[in-house]
């Protein structure tokens, strides 16, 4: 790959050298590759549409496209790098990208960006990918999570089904009132692995100091939230699986009528028309419950140039022109995302839809309005598998009542500091 660009740039070498003595033959074409996650096969109709537009528009540019698995990802761009034909644009969610960026394989795209292109995106979005000082992605898709809920399990509980809980601190009551009355769990949070320090942050508590080298999840506030958590926990109202099962376990509960409300993404529809039609001929869909942080976990995926890139400028006009609102729009067509461009969001597709919509169209809808609270929460840490894993551990102690919830964050504050 990369001896055959070395033979054009040194083509488009010589061609400048006779000037005058060549004129009217075509320049030569740089190519430059692009990988991405788990988008073959299901999207190669997608992805091939759009890089054929792409080169209609730059005739001098050659893209060549691959994909691979989001488990090996890492392992082959690692491979890349060391054999010197690492690729030009990668698709990166931010875990990836705080990991690309500290071994040196991404390129800061901030002194690039024009205003323009800074405007293109929500700046919540545009700001997941901002760690420290670089710029290190441009916001591609996502998917953001909303309400669902069971209209007929709030009307037997006493609950008004028009007025579905629109805070976090609603959600947990209504929780309660429908497990009291039904016997059956509210809602289940998702608690597995590092996610409370989400639920931390959309509660507007934060885990770090502004420096980044400090714990600061041990204060009372902390320790009051996991607190009504785990008394929720150890009633029922939240089931114990919340802390193990996490999402797939929820989507299981809700669709079998085990659970009143569940957060999840729009794609969960598919499912449940094919597994309960009665339940998705009912289902209430409303916003996510927004804690006091106004701020909405959703994981996010980008599109980086490597450090690496022999054609750095084309590299990031493909980036342009994939994460445009054009693109993302069309993508959102064609399967159930969300975009990150502000012009795509705009579009008639994602506004309020007439009587008689769709569970899809209204889902859609409901999540596209919540952009502007969406940001992936990611927590940027050296030792992260060891510092997320002790978290986890302390909390399952909190939430099963083996340590009070005071105790349990500042022994897991302490460790974390140790180690930051």
């Amino acid at each position: 790959m990369h001896a055959r660009r070395r033979r054009w740039s040194w083509l488009r070498l010589a061609l400048v050298a006779v000037g005058p003595l060549l004129a009217g033959v075509a320049l030569a074409h740089t190519e430059i590759e692009l990988w991405t996650i788990e988008l073959a096969p299901t999207f190669d109709g997608y992805m091939g549409e759009s890089l054929a537009r792409y080169q209609k528009q730059h005739p001098d540019v050659t893209v060549v496209w691959r994909d691979a698995p989001l488990a090996t990802f890492e392992a082959e761009l690692a491979a890349a790098e060391a054999a010197g034909s690492a690729p030009d644009v990668v698709n990166v969610n931010v875990p990836l990208a705080l990991d690309f960026a500290e071994r040196g394989w991404l390129a800061d795209l901030g002194p690039e960006l024009d205003t323009a292109d800074r405007a293109r995106y929500f700046a919540n979005l545009l700001a997941s990918f901002h760690i420290g000082e670089r710029q290190l992605a441009l916001p591609w898709y996502l998917t953001v999570p909303v309400l669902f809920y069971d209209p007929e399990l709030f009307t037997r509980a006493g609950l008004d089904p028009a007025r579905p809980p629109a805070t976090s601190a609603g959600a947990l009551a209504d929780a309660r009132q429908l497990h009291d009355r039904l016997g059956i769990p509210g809602i289940w949070p998702n608690l597995a692995g590092q996610q409370l320090l989400y639920r931390f942050e959309e509660a507007g508590l934060p885990i770090l100091d502004a420096a980044g080298t400090r714990a600061v999840f041990d204060s009372p506030e902390h320790a009051s939230y996991l607190g009504q958590l785990a008394t929720l926990y150890q009633q029922g109202v939240i089931p114990s699986a919340a802390f193990t099962q996490g999402a797939a376990g929820a989507a299981d509960a809700f669709l079998a009528g085990k659970l009143a409300m569940l957060t999840a993404n729009p794609q969960i529809l598919t499912r449940m028309r094919a597994s309960n039609p009665d339940l998705y001929a009912r289902v209430g869909i409303a916003p996510y419950p927004l804690g006091p942080g106004d701020v909405i976990h959703a994981p996010l995926m980008g599109l980086a140039v490597t450090s690496a890139s022999r054609a750095p400028s084309q590299a990031l006009d493909l980036v342009r022109f994939l994460t445009g609102s054009e693109r993302q729009l069309a993508f959102a067509k064609v399967t159930a995302i969300d975009p990150s461009a502000r012009a795509a969001a705009a579009d008639p597709y994602f506004q309020a839809a007439e009587s008689g919509a769709t569970p899809e169209e209204r889902a859609r809808q409901v999540a596209a309005a919540q952009l502007r609270y969406a940001r992936d929460l990611t927590v940027h840490v050296p030792n992260a598998s060891e510092l997320f894993a002790y978290f986890q551990k302390k909390v399952e102690e909190a939430l099963t009542g083996f340590r009070s919830p005071q105790d349990a964050l500042a022994i897991a504050t302490r460790f974390w500091d140790a180690l930051l």
